[in-house]
């Protein structure tokens, strides 16, 4: 109910922070206000996000105040390390509790290893040549995405026709990709199931209709 963060904002001054709704991110969003507050008084001219968002709120502050900024920079604080966290556990919670994919994935590592394919620490170009570590990614991030609401897009202004129906210009669309990832349409009968070979070799049509731009399941 985004109204009552609007509520709680214009009624802070008078009443206080009684819902503290903006206080969710804690010692992050102070964090945040004490570093965005550091960069405007001692100024830069080092080109980043928060120079951008300096630049907008100049421009339109009626649009973008420095309130909004604050909130921005602690998005970009927590959003990159949260997500990471979340996916790493997911990773290392499935292999735990799957013992033959965790062997098999230590065993891949252990025979990259052996053929000198891995530098200390790995570079990113070896991990991609590794088939069941990117499986084990993909499949756990399946089952465990990171993000765990609807990804809100805003339909053009020549509207947009999904599966026979017309979405009118405007209209906020999004899709909550746990429900998308245990399609049993898509994924089979064992969506359910932590399996990284879904992921590997050639016969995974189910996968490629998934991805395919016409796909309306």
């Amino acid at each position: 109910m985004p109204w009552i963060f609007w509520l709680n904002d214009s009624l802070t001054s008078t009443f206080g922070n009684r819902l503290a709704v903006n206080s969710r991110h804690g010692s992050l969003r102070q964090l945040a206000v004490k570093e965005v507050q550091a960069r405007k008084d001692r100024g830069s001219d080092r080109k980043d996000i928060l120079s951008k968002l300096f630049a907008a709120h100049d421009d339109k502050p009626e649009s973008l105040s420095m309130n909004d900024v604050t909130s921005m920079a602690t998005s970009n604080i927590f959003a990159g390390s949260d997500t990471t966290a979340i996916s790493t556990r997911a990773i290392i919670y499935f292999l735990l509790k799957n013992p033959r994919c965790r062997n098999r994935f230590v065993q891949e590592i252990d025979d990259f290893r052996r053929q000198g394919k891995l530098s200390d620490p790995v570079k990113l170009s070896e991990a991609d040549d590794m088939p069941y570590l990117q499986a084990v990614m993909y499949e756990a991030l399946r089952l465990h995405p990171a993000a765990g609401m609807n990804l809100p897009r805003v339909v053009p202004e020549s509207g947009a026709t999904v599966c026979g129906l017309f979405v009118p210009a405007g209209t906020v669309v999004g899709v909550n990709p746990w429900v998308i990832h245990r399609q049993e349409e898509v994924f089979g009968d064992d969506v359910e199931t932590f399996r990284p070979e879904r992921w590997m070799g050639e016969d995974k049509g189910d996968l490629r209709e998934f991805r395919h731009p016409d796909n309306c399941v």
